[in-house]
């Protein structure tokens, strides 16, 4: 199933792509004979669909009547279109997600920095999430949707008084928290097992760093799904009124959701960087030594080399992020203020112009 190294006549063979890619198939690794039906595009576009037809039914999208418990037409919308965008951009993530997670995996191996042979139980366990995990996570989401439901809609609904809109927002509440407690879970766990993956397996070159950075890739898009997740609630704000409680809650989830699995992939390969550092410099510092006895019967080249190789190796960065990855999360960090803050403007400037006439 994983790709091998084997000996053979004394030489190490590098594993085949065959063997690789199936470390980890990833949903479009055969798009030509895929169906539409089958990639995260059209499930998520599919999805998008059924919530906006699902709210239009019910009275949530553009109502005729404004329900009990709203102060406007456009709050309701509002509310109606925050739901299905971000529940449908969930559903293309969690389809999705194979591709960022297999993508990692086949650079690691194909640079040598993973050996299938040596981590096999942790690259199996990339390819599934436990049962035992969907299932608190569907728990998990149940009752996250009942902190977000507002408490009068649930007074109606325990009293048989709901009304038709309110009652598909409280399914819409509690459908859209699933699918965001399961998207949590399972790409925190994809990075608790790239965190051993890092710490334990990994083969660290101090002197081709590069090839580590694929561990901050699946860290970089699962921070961009969060980020983009937070600045889609933004419409909310549609009624050009801005509503602090409606965010506190996404932000209380997103922020440690988002920093867990940014940060757990790098701590972990950081931990292998940092004991593989200590080990050279120590190595280097005894070869130094012993160079520096030996001066006055070997080259001085030799001593300075060493010399050029221990500084290269003390100033060798810890935290596998380039520039690229560095800038990705920076703008990653400013998508969800940056779309709150123009929901604040644009409440302002609408408040201006009607209170001018």
């Amino acid at each position: 199933m994983f790709g091998r190294v084997l000996a053979h006549n004394g030489e190490r063979k590098v594993p085949n792509r065959m063997s690789v890619d199936a470390l980890d198939p990833s949903p479009d690794s055969s798009i030509p004979r895929r169906r539409l039906i089958d990639s995260p595009t059209a499930a998520g576009a599919g999805t998008l669909i059924a919530l906006l037809l699902w709210f239009w039914v019910s009275g949530v999208l553009f109502p005729s009547e404004i329900p009990r418990l709203w102060s406007s037409r456009l709050q309701l919308t509002g509310m109606g279109l925050t739901y299905a965008t971000i529940t449908a951009f969930l559903v293309w993530v969690l389809r999705y997600y194979p591709v960022p997670r297999g993508d990692l995996v086949r650079e690691l191996v194909d640079s040598a920095t993973l050996v299938p042979r040596d981590c096999r139980e942790e690259l199996a366990r990339l390819q599934r999430t436990p049962k035992y995990l969907s299932t608190a996570a569907t728990i998990g989401g149940l009752l996250c949707s009942l902190f977000n439901i507002h408490p009068g809609v649930l007074r109606a609904i325990f009293s048989f008084e709901v009304g038709f809109a309110n009652l598909s927002l409280a399914l819409g509440s509690v459908v859209l928290w699933i699918v965001v407690v399961q998207t949590a879970v399972r790409g925190i766990n994809t990075s608790r097992i790239l965190y051993r993956l890092g710490a334990q397996f990994a083969r660290v070159d101090l002197y081709q760093l590069d090839r580590l950075l694929p561990f901050a890739k699946f860290g970089t898009f699962s921070f961009m799904v969060v980020a983009v997740a937070l600045g889609l609630t933004s419409l909310q704000a549609l009624d050009a009124e801005f509503r602090a409680g409606n965010f506190v809650f996404a932000l209380a989830f997103g922020i440690p959701v988002g920093a867990a699995n940014l940060l757990l992939p790098l701590v972990g390969i950081r931990r292998s960087v940092r004991c593989k550092k200590q080990q050279t410099l120590a190595e280097l510092d005894a070869a130094i030594g012993v160079a520096n006895r030996d001066l006055e019967a070997g080259p001085v080249e030799h001593l300075d080399h060493l010399v050029s190789l221990r500084n290269h190796v003390a100033r060798a960065r810890e935290w596998p992020l380039n520039t690229t990855a560095l800038s990705r999360v920076g703008l990653y960090i400013v998508i969800p203020p940056f779309a709150w803050t123009g929901a604040a403007l644009i409440e302002i400037a609408l408040t201006r112009m009607l209170g001018s006439n």
